[in-house]
C-alpha cells in the first residue's frame, strides 16, 4: 500500500490524476479549436463526464441520451439535455476569462445557482478551467475546502487517522491542522512535473483530487494508472 505522498507523486507525474485534461488540450490543438469551442466541450463534460462520448455528441451529433456516461453523471442522465441547456444559457455573452478570474467564492456560488450543478460540478468546472486554459487564473484560495464534495473530505480525514465522518471537520481549528498536515506530506512535490495542468504544479485543486483518489485507492476502488488505461480503452471504442 502506497503512502499518500508516494501515491500522489506517481499519479501527478504520469498525468493519471486527470488524464482527460491532457486530452482536452491535445485534441483542441489537433482540431484547431478556439477557446470558445474548448469551453463548449467543458460544458458537455460537466453533464456527460466521458470525454469520447462528449466528442461523439459534439462532432458526430450523437444523441446525448445514447452515449456512455461517467460514474459522476450516470444517475442524472435523463436530465442531460436540460442540464446542458441550463449551463449553456447561463454563459451566453459571458467573458469567461473575466468570470473565472473573479473571487472564487462568487464563481462557486454562481455555478451552484444553475439548476443541475451543485458543489461537485462547481469545483470540477473551476478545476477544468484552471487546468485547460493557460491564461485563466482561477481563485481557489478564497474557497473553504470543506465546500468540496464528500470523498476528498473523507480522504483528508483518512490520511490524518480520523474516522471518515465529515462532521468532524466542522471544527475549524482541527480542519486547518489536517490541511496543513496534508501539505506537509507533499512537501517538496509542489513543483513536480504535472502534465494534467500544463505543469502548474500541485495546488489546492490538485490536493482535492489527490485526496479523493487516495480515498478510493485505500478502499480498493482505484488502482494507480487506472484512469489512463480507461481513457486509452475509450479511445479505441470511439470513432472521432
Amino acid at each position: 500500500m502506497l503512502s499518500f505522498r508516494e501515491f500522489s507523486e506517481q499519479i501527478v507525474v504520469t498525468g493519471d490524476i486527470d488524464p482527460d485534461y491532457i486530452l482536452i488540450r491535445d485534441k483542441c490543438e489537433e482540431f484547431g479549436w478556439s477557446d470558445k469551442q474548448k469551453f463548449n466541450w467543458i460544458l458537455h463534460k460537466l453533464v456527460i463526464y466521458d470525454s469520447y462520448s462528449e466528442l461523439d455528441v459534439i462532432i458526430n451529433k450523437a444523441d446525448i441520451f445514447s452515449v456512455k456516461y461517467g460514474t459522476e453523471r450516470r444517475k442524472s442522465k435523463r436530465y442531460a439535455k436540460d442540464y446542458l441547456n441550463n449551463i449553456q444559457r447561463a454563459f451566453i455573452g459571458t467573458d469567461i476569462k473575466d468570470f473565472f478570474s473573479q473571487d472564487g467564492r462568487l464563481v462557486f456560488k454562481r455555478i451552484c445557482s444553475i439548476k443541475g450543478f451543485g458543489s461537485w460540478a462547481a469545483w470540477k468546472f473551476m478545476d477544468l478551467m484552471s487546468c485547460c486554459y493557460d491564461d485563466i487564473d482561477v481563485d481557489f484560495d478564497s474557497l473553504d475546502f470543506r465546500q468540496a464534495y464528500t470523498f476528498p473530505l473523507k480522504g483528508l480525514l483518512m490520511i490524518n487517522d480520523y474516522p471518515e465522518d465529515v462532521r468532524i471537520l466542522k471544527d475549524t481549528k482541527l480542519y486547518n491542522q489536517m490541511i496543513n498536515n496534508a501539505y506537509d506530506m507533499l512537501r517538496g512535490l509542489e513543483g513536480i512535473e504535472s502534465p494534467h495542468n500544463n505543469f502548474k504544479g500541485i495546488r489546492i485543486n490538485e490536493l482535492e483530487t489527490l485526496l479523493c483518489k487516495y480515498h478510493s485507492y485505500r478502499h480498493n476502488k482505484y488502482k494507480v494508472g487506472q484512469d489512463l488505461i480507461h481513457l486509452q480503452k475509450r479511445s479505441s471504442e470511439c470513432i472521432i
